[in-house]
C-alpha cells in the first residue's frame, strides 16, 4: 500500500491536503477549555481563656463597689437608697428606693449607667481589647416602681454579665454547615450574578464541598476560555467567598476576636487545558481522508494495472 500510495502521489497529495483542510476547519470551530481550582480552610481563632475577663470575679468586684464607701460620694446617694444581691455569678440584681415614681425610675436609669462605666473602665484598665470585653444587659430596664409602707418607692431590675469570647459571639463556626451556606449563596442566582459581575463571560466559577472531608474545606473551580481569564476566576470565587463570610459576621456584629476565615490551602498556579488537542471530529476527518486517500490510489492503481497490455507468450521450446 505504501507503494501505491508513493506511486500515484498526484491522486493522494491532493486528497491529504483537502483532509487538512477539514481539519483546520473544524479545529479553529472549537473552543478551547481551560481549568484551574482552589482550596480553602474555614479556620476558626484560637481561644486563649487568659485573654478574656473572668464574669464571676467581675460582678464581685461590682457588688464591691456599690456596696463600698464611696457610692455616696460618686451618685450622691444615702447609702440605703440602693442595694445590690447577688443572684448567680453572671447577674446582679438592683433594688432602688426614691421619694416618687419618676424619680425612682430616673434613679435606676443612673445607676444602670453607672455601672456601665465602671464596668467599661475596669476592663479598659487592665487591658482588654473592646471586642474581648465582658457585655452588660440590664434585663426590666423600665419597671413600674412599687410603694411600700413607709411611702417609699422601690424599682428592681437585673444586670446581666456576658462573656464576648468566642464560642458565645459567632453563629458561625468551623463547621461543615457554614460551609454549605456558602456554597448555596455562591450557586444562588444572586451569588452567580455577583461571581459574572466579576469574572464575565469567558469563565465560571463553581464551589464545592465533600461531605466525607472530615476537615471544614471549600474548593473553587474555575472554567475558561482563556489561562488568564481561568486564573483570574478562582481569585474571584475565593473573593467572593471571603467577602460573603465577612459581611455576614459584620451583621451578626461578630468580634474581631471570634471571627472565622477562610485560610487558602492551595492556590493555581497555571490553568490547566481540558480540551484535548485534536477533537473527535478532526480525528474521524483525518481517518477518513486518509482512507479515501489511500483508496483513490487504489483505485488509480487498478485502473493502470487494466490498461497495461499483458506481456506476449514465448513458445515452448522443442527439446528435440
Amino acid at each position: 500500500m505504501a507503494g501505491i500510495v508513493r506511486r500515484h502521489w498526484l491522486a493522494t497529495v491532493p486528497m491529504l491536503l483537502l483532509t487538512i483542510l477539514v481539519v483546520g476547519l473544524l479545529e479553529s470551530g472549537r473552543p478551547v477549555v481551560y481549568d484551574a481550582s482552589s482550596s480553602l480552610l474555614l479556620a476558626s481563632p484560637e481561644v486563649d481563656p487568659g485573654r478574656f475577663p473572668d464574669s464571676e470575679s467581675t460582678l464581685r468586684t461590682l457588688a464591691e463597689r456599690l456596696g463600698g464607701s464611696s457610692m455616696d460620694d460618686e451618685l450622691g446617694w444615702d447609702s440605703d437608697d440602693l442595694q445590690a444581691v447577688t443572684v448567680d455569678e453572671r447577674t446582679l440584681e438592683l433594688i432602688v428606693r426614691g421619694p416618687s415614681t419618676s424619680e425612682t425610675r430616673e434613679r435606676l436609669a443612673d445607676v444602670s449607667e453607672w455601672i456601665g462605666e465602671i464596668l467599661t473602665s475596669m476592663q479598659a484598665a487592665a487591658g482588654y481589647a473592646p471586642a474581648d470585653r465582658i457585655r452588660m444587659r440590664v434585663i426590666a430596664p423600665d419597671p413600674v416602681p412599687v410603694v411600700d409602707v413607709a411611702g417609699v418607692f422601690e424599682a428592681s431590675a437585673l444586670i446581666r454579665l456576658e462573656d464576648a469570647g468566642p464560642a458565645d459571639a459567632n453563629p458561625y463556626g468551623s463547621s461543615a454547615s457554614t460551609l454549605r451556606l456558602l456554597q448555596v449563596t455562591a450557586s444562588s442566582d444572586r451569588g452567580q450574578q455577583r461571581l459574572r459581575a466579576s469574572v464575565g463571560d469567558d469563565a465560571e466559577v463553581q464551589v464545592h464541598v465533600d461531605p466525607r472531608d472530615p476537615a471544614p474545606v471549600i474548593h473553587v473551580t474555575a472554567y475558561g476560555l482563556l489561562p488568564e481569564s481561568t486564573l483570574n476566576a478562582v481569585l474571584a470565587g475565593q473573593r467572593f467567598l471571603e467577602e460573603e463570610i465577612e459581611a455576614r459576621q459584620d451583621r451578626a456584629e461578630v468580634p474581631q476576636s471570634a471571627r472565622v476565615w477562610l485560610d487558602p490551602l492551595s492556590r493555581p498556579v497555571e490553568a490547566n487545558r481540558l480540551t484535548p488537542l485534536v477533537g473527535t471530529s478532526s480525528l474521524l476527518a483525518l481517518a477518513a481522508g486518509s482512507v479515501l486517500a489511500v483508496g483513490v490510489a487504489a483505485a488509480v492503481d487498478w485502473r493502470v494495472r487494466r490498461r497495461r497490455p499483458p506481456p506476449p507468450r514465448t513458445a515452448p521450446i522443442d527439446a528435440h
